[in-house]
């Protein structure tokens, strides 16, 4: 068995519990409850899971490389997982033909580029390139974003919407979220240093530059605004806390603490594929219908569940290994 870096997997467990309180919210709790301290602090959970993942999925590209596996086995990885998140998507939408009774949605939404698929894309385009290219995707994914979202952002296909910003179509494109998996492919080799949580301070130079962009130039926040380039930098920086955080965290934690994690370390997929439709959409087990209070308890009751069926598929997996 592939020794796994504890660490990662405890900060990737981390970025798991983040997206869940996220959704639980987003998909719970009432418009009119979105405000004040408690709102905020869960907004500010909600923006570090993509950004984490997607430098987690870097840290992992580089990990797997120290331990010899093949750029193009890693590679055709990132593709199978761009494949699943179209099935996943298709999944979704029979759930709600389901729940409805009827034909909804669009083929727009099973197109749709979404947080799967920006993940295997960027596990592809970052396993298959060396150091000096991955500097250069850190660095230039976010102007090449800037550069071409005024071009793109009015016109496109679904294809193009896995690379660029296309309306109605995608969620999160290729361009400029790869700049994290690159960060975390160099980043790899010094994920126990100290300095890492130096992405704090850089991280909030980096929100106060994008909001000092924006009160300039004005307009909305898009992929192609100027603000961007701070906005990657920013969630970028955040997501290194998130890893610095991880790996300083997992020899401290409790049992019981430190399981759970790394299970959701280990299974983020699936936890990320079950949660989904529990908060969202027609199998959604609430609907925007809770008090703060009853969202907490909500929120814990899908993170419980979550981590229940996660345990159950390892260990069913582990049951079958030694049937074979």
């Amino acid at each position: 068995m592939v020794r796994r870096d504890e660490g990662v997997d405890v900060a990737r467990g981390l970025a798991t519990v983040a997206m869940i309180v996220w959704h639980t919210t987003d998909g719970f709790l009432p418009i009119a409850e979105r405000s004040g301290p408690f709102f905020f602090v869960l907004s500010f959970l909600g923006k570090l899971p993509l950004a984490s993942f997607l430098l987690l999925a870097g840290v992992g590209i580089a990990l797997a490389q120290e331990r010899g596996v093949a750029k193009e086995k890693i590679a055709r990885r990132g593709a199978e997982l761009v494949l699943l998140a179209y099935a996943l998507s298709a999944f979704y939408l029979l759930i709600e033909w389901v729940a409805a009774g009827r034909v909804v949605g669009s083929m727009n939404e099973l197109l749709r580029s979404d947080v799967l698929h920006v993940i295997g894309l960027s596990i592809v385009v970052v396993s298959l390139v060396g150091r000096q290219a991955r500097i250069a995707i850190a660095i230039g994914a976010p102007v090449v974003s800037v550069l071409l979202n005024p071009v793109t952002v009015n016109d496109g296909a679904p294809l193009f919407a896995l690379f660029v910003d296309v309306p109605d179509v995608t969620v999160l494109p290729l361009l400029p979220l790869v700049s994290w998996t690159a960060m975390g492919a160099l980043l790899a080799p010094y994920r126990r240093a100290r300095w890492l949580f130096l992405g704090a301070p850089v991280a909030a130079f980096a929100y106060v530059s994008m909001n000092a962009v924006h009160g300039e130039l004005g307009g909305v926040i898009t992929r192609g605004h100027p603000a961007v380039l701070f906005n990657v930098l920013d969630l970028g920086a955040r997501a290194t806390v998130v890893l610095a955080v991880g790996i300083a965290l997992a020899p401290t934690l409790s049992r019981f603490a430190r399981e759970a994690l790394l299970l959701f370390g280990r299974r983020s997929l699936l936890a990320y594929a079950f949660h989904l439709p529990l908060c969202f959409g027609g199998a959604a087990i609430f609907s925007r219908t809770l008090a703060r209070n009853e969202q907490a308890i909500a929120t814990i009751a899908v993170i419980l569940i979550t981590l229940a069926f996660c345990a159950t598929r390892e260990l069913a997996g582990e049951s079958l290994r030694a049937r074979s």
